[in-house]
């Protein structure tokens, strides 16, 4: 649907048209939905009322009881309550407007037989069962416009026509009658098209809103997809894809705050590239990248669990969360990082160390306490990684933290 305010329909038949098209269905679809109730209970008005007009023709013309009795009991009754019936039918929704207009015929005709039957003795009570005719089609059913006016313009043509026949009528009364009837049917027509078209704008204008709130939805949707997304790129390290240090400061005090209920170890490994700026200042930033990225994919094989989390901890150096884990898993760890990038053989010739990069590591396992925080593993760890480059580099040390 477009964002068009301005509600295209034919003048006559009041349908939707052009790029509103798509709505007819739905709303003859809702149109029913909200009015069967009323459809139904009207069934009951209209027997009633004609209940209530034969016994007035019966009172007030006794020589047209039987005929009148006949109508409504053998005819009007019993097609009203077959209605009413097949109102409950899913089906009904497709001929329901159809047989509205069917209804107001055949009271009409009704009306019209009596009036022929009685002639100038009946005149004035055929002219009471055109007019309910007519309230009954516009008003009552909510029969929709060019269906009730179609009927009803068909009856009162059919009115005008029979009563010519007759020469008892007095060419007043027959004008009068006329008139009366085209202004009953006039003024119902008005009626029924100010009542269709203002339901039309009210679901063209629902379905407007409703066509904006999805057009809001889908917006802040979009939206909290890329403020997630922008979320994510601000936590992670554009070139290796591993965490950063924002990214490393919340994944560790979430950690230690969740391992602190449960009374479970926190393990944490730092890993620095041995004599980095050398490898730089020999191959180049470019070969210096790919150093770091085949690292941040070493250590990243090596978060095997869904809390396992590897970082660039800054420059040259990362970092590895592993909660739940012990000093010997975290050894395991340690020594498995060192030994897949010793398995790199990434050459590195201006090292003192060895001809091949390699890295230093220090780890340190806390169980969280409320005398300690995350910048006392942090800091233990950070200990452990300088006694490991002291001591000659390429090698792994644990920091002491049997206090801890």
């Amino acid at each position: 649907m477009d964002n068009n305010a301005r509600m295209q329909f034919t003048q006559l038949t009041l349908a939707f048209t052009g790029q509103h098209a798509h709505l007819e269905a739905p709303f003859l679809h809702d149109y029913y939905t909200r009015f069967i109730r009323h459809i139904r209970a009207c069934h009951f008005y209209t027997m009633a009322a004609w209940g209530v007009w034969m016994a007035m023709t019966a009172a007030l013309y006794p020589e047209l009881r039987l005929l009148a009795t006949l109508l409504v009991v053998a005819v009007v009754w019993p097609v009203f309550m077959a209605s009413f019936i097949f109102s409950f039918h899913k089906r009904f929704i497709n001929f329901y407007q159809a047989a509205m207009a069917s209804y107001i015929v055949l009271v009409g005709l009704c009306a019209l037989y009596i009036t022929m039957v009685g002639a100038t003795p009946f005149f004035e009570s055929g002219v009471m069962g055109f007019s309910f005719c007519f309230v009954f089609g516009y008003m009552l059913i909510r029969a929709r416009f060019i269906y009730a006016a179609t009927a009803s313009i068909f009856i009162t043509v059919v009115f005008i026509a029979t009563i010519s026949f007759f020469k008892d009528i007095s060419l007043s009364s027959k004008m009068f009658s006329s008139a009366f009837l085209l202004l009953l049917n006039s003024l119902g027509a008005i009626a029924c098209y100010n009542l269709e078209r203002s339901a039309r704008r009210d679901f063209f204008f629902a379905q407007l809103l409703l066509h904006k709130q999805k057009e809001l939805e889908n917006a802040n949707n979009s939206l909290t997809k890329l403020n997630t997304s922008l979320e994510m790129l601000s936590l992670q390290d554009s070139l290796t894809g591993v965490g950063n240090r924002r990214c490393f400061d919340e994944c560790l005090d979430k950690e230690w705050q969740r391992l602190s209920r449960s009374e479970q170890p926190l393990s944490l490994i730092l890993v620095d590239v041995d004599h980095f700026k050398l490898y730089n200042d020999t191959f180049g930033h470019q070969a210096g990248d790919g150093c770091l990225q085949e690292l941040a994919r070493i250590l990243q094989k090596q978060t095997q669990r869904s809390n396992d989390m590897a970082f660039r901890y800054g420059g040259e150096e990362f970092a590895l969360v592993l909660p739940e884990t012990n000093e010997a898993g975290a050894a395991r760890v340690a020594q498995a990082i060192r030994d897949a990038v010793r398995a790199l053989n990434l050459p590195h010739e201006s090292s003192p160390t060895a001809p091949h990069v390699t890295v230093s590591l220090g780890a340190a396992t806390m169980t969280p306490q409320p005398q300690f925080t995350p910048a006392d593993l942090v800091a233990a760890t950070d200990q452990a990684l300088y006694l490991a480059k002291k001591q000659g580099r390429d090698q792994y040390v644990r920091a002491d933290t049997a206090g801890a």
